[in-house]
């Protein structure tokens, strides 16, 4: 009896120990891909679809700008960064300048922060939980779903490029909206 106590008290301290040296390396892998990533974070005015599509129009609005003036294959996270905070009143201009064009009345905030995200798949690449640097923008009451990637390293097109293939709900959301203007 003795020794069938042994090997379960045993065992349980191998279990123990295999779980917190598990738990420590995954926090070890979290807290270094925190510092490598420089993510963007829009979040919508609400859930509504006229809302929902202004969010995305937005994001492609700020990605075309981004684009055109970021050199991705050679830029590092500080270069992005930095970009980004010589830049902040041209992303309120875009954004109020689509707002216009839209005839959508809203405010925005727009600024570079940390902030925390979910577990996220991009592709083949599993980005763990947890607080990342971001250029966060906020619409109107910034109360609706958000939509979000990682613009350093640029894993934004790989996420576009699979909504775009895979997603049928722009077209659906667009008809709504006109639908709902008529």
């Amino acid at each position: 009896m003795k020794k069938l106590l042994s090997f379960i008290l045993i065992f349980l301290l191998f279990i123990s120990f295999t779980f917190i040296k598990a738990y420590s390396y995954a926090e070890t892998i979290s807290s270094s891909l925190e510092d490598k990533f420089l993510r963007l974070h829009i979040v919508a005015n609400s859930n509504s679809s006229i809302d929902q599509l202004f969010k995305l129009k937005c994001r492609d609005k700020i990605m075309s700008y981004l684009n055109l003036n970021i050199n991705y294959k050679t830029a590092t996270k500080e270069d992005i960064s930095e970009f980004i905070s010589n830049n902040i009143n041209n992303l309120y201009k875009i954004c109020y300048s689509l707002a216009e064009t839209e005839n959508y009345n809203t405010d925005f905030k727009i600024e570079l922060s940390n902030s925390f995200f979910p577990t996220k798949q991009y592709g083949n690449i599993l980005m763990p939980e947890g607080y990342y640097d971001c250029l966060k923008i906020e619409i109107g009451n910034s109360s609706g779903n958000n939509w979000w990637c990682s613009l350093y390293p640029p894993l934004c097109f790989t996420e576009m490029s699979a909504e775009i293939n895979n997603n049928e709900n722009l077209d659906n959301i667009s008809s709504l909206k006109n639908s709902s203007l008529s």
